[in-house]
């Protein structure tokens, strides 16, 4: 691999594109504040009790409510919420991604289309979505193809009957769903369909209304310095009393929504790999301080650098993940994490790292190979770093 290329991309039109991302991000400061909410979200969060209260309570709140237990669960589930005749508006989350939601509309020919525009200039060109393309098309994307763009989505999702996304978090107490935003796209799956379909990962519920509200704004001003961003609390199905004191679901947003609650393999890597959800948490926040890491990953096709989601994606066949990739992505980690500022718990994260490592490391093809690219991304991401 050659050292001024990134990805199949050249490397300075990647650094400049890590640095205007950047140059919009708030202050790391922001992980101060992070590290005190989770430590109280640590102190007696049991996450199997949590989310069991969050299920009474979005039921409570005239939500449609279930738990998968793995990803043929989630597949029946959207096969029954989601026909033919729908139009579709997909996020680009984690949990999307774990369950091929991308491959399954495209095999179906079903109506869809995208809140990422890298993933929709793609599908325009290849009628593929692979997140291993994803910096190849972000960097291609012009000004031009960017705003044909937008003007689609925004007359597409006028006739969408179906929005599958993500919430940020979720309070277990009252039933909320947060979703923090600073690009159009989120705002307009969660308040546009006259459905919606949350898919959330367990690690994503905590105990309470208050800390969740701390976790949403805190990642807003995280995302963007300005604080220009946009933030929704999904509390009920759209509703109004106006008319005669009659309350009517769906008068001035979605009508019907639904929430899947999946473990797929989370419960497990909780109790045995060390891991909590204060930690997963906290991965949401690096991901945003260090995009370069978390395209890199998506290069090798690795959607995420959340121990937590690795080891989720490690077991899901479907997936089909180079182990190789794996291993050089978590060598990697490893090494770096020392140089990154701001990021606190770096001996828990390195163990994780670790612990998944020796676990995946008889698979390992070559492991001579390995290290030696683990060897070129550290040079590459060092001069990201502004390194020599």
């Amino acid at each position: 691999m050659s050292s001024d290329v990134f990805c199949g991309v050249k490397l300075n039109d990647f650094i400049e594109f890590i640095r205007m991302i950047k140059d919009k991000r708030g202050s790391i400061e922001v992980m101060n504040e992070l590290k005190n909410i989770l430590e109280e979200i640590d102190k007696d969060q049991d996450v199997e009790s949590t989310v069991k209260s969050a299920i009474e309570q979005l039921e409570e709140n005239k939500m449609h409510v279930y738990f998968a237990k793995d990803e043929s669960e989630v597949e029946m589930l959207i096969k029954e919420h989601v026909g033919i005749q729908d139009i579709i508006i997909l996020d680009d989350s984690f949990e999307l991604l774990e369950h091929n939601i991308f491959k399954y509309v495209i095999e179906n020919e079903l109506n869809f289309t995208c809140i990422n525009p890298s993933l929709c200039l793609e599908y325009r060109d290849a009628r593929k979505i692979s997140i291993s393309n994803k910096l190849k098309y972000r960097l291609r994307l012009s000004k031009n193809d960017l705003e044909e763009i937008v003007k689609f989505f925004k007359d597409y999702s006028n006739f969408s009957t179906v929005g599958i996304g993500t919430p940020d978090f979720v309070s277990s107490d009252l039933g909320n769903l947060f979703i923090t935003e600073d690009f159009w796209g989120r705002s307009i799956l969660c308040t546009t369909p006259r459905r919606n379909i949350f898919l959330i990962g367990i690690e994503r519920v905590v105990k309470d209304f208050f800390l969740a509200s701390r976790l949403a704004f805190l990642k807003g001003k995280a995302l963007d310095k300005d604080f220009n961003v946009q933030i929704h609390i999904v509390n009920f199905p759209s509703r109004t009393g106006d008319i005669e004191k009659i309350v009517v679901y769906g008068a001035h947003g979605p009508r019907d929504v639904t929430t899947v609650f999946i473990d797929n393999g989370r419960l497990d890597a909780l109790k045995n790999l060390n891991i909590s959800i204060s930690l997963s948490i906290m991965m949401e926040f690096v991901n945003i301080f260090y995009p370069e890491l978390v395209y890199l990953a998506n290069c090798m096709g690795i959607p995420e650098i959340d121990p937590l989601k690795i080891k989720v994606i490690i077991n899901n066949k479907k997936m089909k993940l180079n182990i190789d990739n794996v291993a050089i992505l978590l060598s990697l980690l490893i090494n770096i994490i020392p140089n990154m500022n701001g990021i606190f718990w770096k001996d828990r994260l390195i163990e994780a790292y670790k612990s998944i490592y020796k676990e995946i490391e008889p698979e390992i093809s070559d492991v001579g190979a390995v290290q030696n690219r683990v060897q070129e991304l550290e040079n590459i991401i060092n001069k990201v770093w502004g390194g020599a």
